[in-house]
């Protein structure tokens, strides 16, 4: 649990890559405790929200009744010795009908969950509260508060080696990033006029094969043994071809370890265009086209291309539009241009 003020919490920045995870001082916060004053109360049927105000800001806590808490107490007496786990479930059955029954305008409450954001606002799932009786353990907090900001104000640095990899890799001269640079300009290729990629046949490519010698010399260990680079070397060179396939849509995986380029003339180009004519010679295709969707559906129910991502059919729609094969009638509708 990161200690931190209301205010810590709701200037924390949010990390755009995971929308569970917040980042203070880019130290990553995922669970948080608070302690201040309730100053709203709303009582529903499933859980209890408060607004909790400790002087440096307000946030509102979510707290939930029944199994929230039951899972929550395990969670907690689960870490605690044999021999304390008894008292603790004491403590508990003595609490549940406070907790159950919720906090009054005033009451001093600890509160301990996750950072979350609710219509566009901070707010914290709570996974353990109770009240303070203490009227003390609010200025000893604060007195606590002085050594956890020295923690958490000090940016968070990575090791020098992590720092290098991070930033080649963020700076894309990693060797995935520098591959497939390299065959998306393969596939760009005017004068390229190939339907299919072989990861066995292109690590004997002079652009695929001069990647690998670079990285062999840029690499501070070399491998010896040839069959093993050559493993591992098809392996990354595979792995590539399947995140362009994920992200980009430029080719399609085959049985076999072979990927179709996906281009206008390609065997699923073809197939495309013969569902989109056969679509459209009637009903109320005829005159908006064809869906998007209903290429991606009729292509599933083939053999061939029953897993066909969504993504490489958007890429050979606007292949084709671009073509000229085929126009948009309307969003994500298309109809051929020669039948």
């Amino acid at each position: 649990m990161a200690l931190l003020a209301m205010s810590s919490i709701n200037t924390e920045q949010k990390n755009i890559s995971d929308g569970g995870i917040f980042c203070y001082q880019n130290h990553i916060v995922n669970r948080v405790e608070i302690m201040g004053i309730v100053v709203r109360v709303d009582r529903r049927e499933k859980h209890n929200s408060y607004a909790v105000d400790d002087g440096t800001g307000v946030i509102n806590c979510t707290c939930w009744k029944n199994s929230r808490i039951s899972s929550c107490s395990k969670e907690f007496s689960g870490r605690l010795p044999q021999s304390l786990q008894s008292k603790f479930g004491e403590l508990i059955v003595h609490n549940r009908t406070n907790m159950l029954e919720g906090y009054d305008l005033g009451d001093l409450v600890l509160m301990c969950g996750r950072v979350t954001v609710f219509r566009d606002r901070r707010e914290i799932n709570v996974l353990y509260h109770r009240r303070i009786d203490n009227p003390n353990a609010e200025v000893e907090r604060m007195s606590k508060m002085s050594t956890y900001r020295k923690v958490y104000d000090e940016p968070f640095m990575l090791s020098p080696n992590l720092e290098k990899q991070f930033v080649k890799n963020v700076t894309g001269n990693s060797l995935p990033n520098v591959l497939e640079r390299a065959i998306l300009q393969i596939l760009n290729n005017p004068v390229n006029e190939k339907t299919e990629l072989d990861p066995k046949e292109m690590l004997s490519w002079s652009a695929i094969s001069s990647v690998f010698q670079s990285h062999e010399k840029d690499a501070s260990a070399k491998i010896d043994d040839l069959e093993t680079a050559k493993r591992d070397a098809l392996e990354t060179l595979t792995a590539v071809l399947l995140h362009l396939e994920s992200s980009n849509g430029c080719v399609l995986s085959r049985p076999g370890q072979i990927f179709e380029v996906i281009r206008p003339g390609c065997p699923l180009a073809n197939k495309v265009m013969a569902i989109i004519n056969e679509a459209c010679t009637g009903g109320k295709n005829a005159e908006r086209g064809c869906h998007r969707l209903q290429v991606e559906d009729t292509l599933r129910r083939s053999r061939v291309y029953s897993s066909v991502p969504a993504c490489v059919v958007t890429y050979l729609l606007d292949c084709l539009e671009t073509s000229s094969d085929l126009f948009m009638s309307e969003p994500q509708r298309y109809m051929a241009l020669q039948t």
